[in-house]
């Protein structure tokens, strides 16, 4: 948290523009005074921008309490890195196993609930055997990758092939170029 020295901005206000050579007209001086204090406080209290990182993944299977386990190992984890003492790390790792018990617990129950959701479907149980293994993204993952290589392969060929006639260009000896063909 940030603490405005209030003297200091006074101090800067006193000085500004906006009392040594005001405006004349009411709206311009509103925009002078605007323009000063927003200036001002730029200088004595940065904004700041904070990014709040989101969960990749959505975790509608942890139960409360999993939940809170896992923000109190969280929250032990930072005083550990920040105290580094070893009552912290100990604290830490307890509390690491405690809320990795509560998450596999939690979700083993959730694929538990799942299956008896679907114990008279089988096409329901395929579909949620399927969304556990993660299958349906296989066949698009080999293709990217195949796409990745070939494009990689080619790059390097051509990089080879290029690099290969500079230098006989370079060269433009008989000797070099019996050479690349040994």
């Amino acid at each position: 948290m940030i603490y405005l020295d209030l003297n200091q901005f006074r101090m800067l206000l006193s000085t500004a523009d906006v009392f040594t050579n005001p405006s004349n007209t009411a709206n311009g001086f509103a925009h002078q005074l605007h323009d000063t204090i927003v200036s001002i406080l730029d200088k004595l209290a940065p904004l700041k921008v904070v990014t709040k990182r989101r969960s990749q993944h959505v975790c509608g299977w942890l139960s409360e309490n999993a939940v809170e386990l896992r923000r109190h190992r969280r929250t032990l984890e930072r005083r550990y890195r920040r105290t580094r003492k070893e009552s912290d790390r100990i604290a830490y790792s307890e509390a690491c196993r405690t809320a990795n018990k509560a998450i596999n617990n939690s979700r083993s129950d959730y694929i538990k609930e799942q299956l008896a959701c679907a114990s008279g479907d089988s096409r329901q149980r395929w579909q949620l055997a399927r969304k556990l293994l993660h299958t349906d993204r296989k066949d698009n993952i080999d293709k990217d990758q195949q796409k990745l290589c070939n494009t990689l392969s080619a790059f390097f060929i051509n990089k080879l092939d290029t690099v290969k006639q500079k230098i006989a260009s370079q060269l433009g000896s008989g000797l070099f170029q019996v050479c690349l063909h040994l």
